[in-house]
């Protein structure tokens, strides 16, 4: 399996994509979409560019907060300050973490998205 640190902007992307969509009740008709939504209808939208745009990575930031708010301030931990294992933030630390950039938030999310994906499927 690929660590999230590994994966490129488009890989990160889509598999976030994926995870949305399934948790907004979306069905994948085949694996390059198109996508059915709950009513029917079809879409074949692009996918948000949650490593870059700002918006994109604070909407997902906000979905893996909803599953697990602790797990993702920890996950987001890890990524910006990776040799480090602390219970307490100091007010730099906490600027840190408030100023991620976009794919930072992005992977933090992916994490807990993931986690609790797996978690609800098995």
């Amino acid at each position: 399996m690929t660590q999230v640190q590994d994966m490129t902007d488009q890989q990160l992307n889509n598999e976030i994509s994926h995870m949305m969509m399934k948790s907004l009740g979306w069905k994948l008709v085949r694996e390059d979409g198109p996508w059915i939504r709950p009513n029917g209808s079809y879409s074949t939208g692009r996918f948000r560019n949650y490593c870059t745009d700002h918006a994109a990575s604070l909407e997902v930031q906000a979905a893996a907060i909803e599953k697990n708010s602790n797990e993702f301030v920890i996950a987001l931990d890890r990524i910006i300050n990776p040799n480090q294992q602390q219970h307490e933030f100091t007010e730099d630390e906490i600027a840190a973490l408030l100023t991620a950039s976009p794919r930072e938030r992005a992977m933090a999310a992916y994490q807990v998205l993931k986690a609790h994906t797996a978690s609800a499927s098995g």
